[in-house]
This record gives C-alpha cells, sequence and structure tokens, in this order.
C-alpha cells in the first residue's frame, strides 16, 4: 500500500496516517469498505447544516522531472502532496526537506516552475 493510498484511506477512515501504515496488512479493500461505512453511519449531534465532503486530491510528485520515489515520499512526509504545495515551498525548505544524500543538490527552482505549470 502506497502513501498516498494509506494518507487517503487515513483522511477518510480517520485516525493518523502513521498508525494506519503500521496497519496496512489488516487494511483489506472489505476491512476498509467497513470501517469507511461505519464512519458514515455515525450521527451527527449538531442540528446545523453540515459542509459538503472535501475531495482529498493528492497529485503525483513523480511525474516533476528530478522527484523520484525517495524524493516524493521525503515531501509527502514533510505535507507536501500537490503541485501547489510543492510551487510555494521555498527552495530552501525543499532542499532541507529531500535532505540529498549526493553532492548534487537537485535544481529545486525547476520543480517549482514545473509544479507551477501542471497546475494549470
Amino acid at each position: 500500500m502506497g502513501i498516498f493510498t494509506t494518507f487517503a484511506i487515513g483522511a477518510v477512515a480517520g485516525g493518523t496516517t502513521w498508525e494506519l501504515y503500521k496497519r496496512r496488512g489488516d487494511l483489506t479493500p472489505a476491512r476498509f469498505k467497513s470501517i469507511f461505512q461505519r464512519k458514515q453511519a455515525v450521527p451527527k449531534e449538531s442540528n446545523a447544516p453540515q459542509a459538503a465532503p472535501v475531495e482529498i486530491v493528492l497529485d503525483q510528485l513523480e511525474t516533476i522531472h528530478g522527484i523520484g520515489p525517495v524524493y516524493a515520499r521525503r515531501l509527502n512526509e514533510a505535507g507536501i502532496f500537490t503541485y501547489a504545495n510543492l510551487a510555494q515551498t521555498a527552495p530552501e525548505q525543499l532542499i532541507a526537506i529531500v535532505a540529498p544524500n549526493s553532492k548534487l543538490t537537485p535544481d529545486v527552482a525547476a520543480w517549482i516552475n514545473e509544479a507551477r505549470m501542471l497546475m494549470e
């Protein structure tokens, strides 16, 4: 189960993503469906109008040239899940987040520009 799936399950089913990731072997599609239905069946205490459910859209950061699975995972762990998140992050902060192991520094300015183009 990938980080995107784990995050989506965490957002829908409740609980932290890390808790769900640790239990990823237990989360079969049938188990997830039962958790989701149980969350939907819980009655609301408030009589106030309820907001429409928010659809979580996660962008595939790996489509950006220079971002592979490792950098994408590190960006996700830092809370960067969308092109908009990436485009709004300072280049120095991106370098600190991905913490490259080699002496070659990734071209994060190009990442930001590409993320801006993909947002449109």
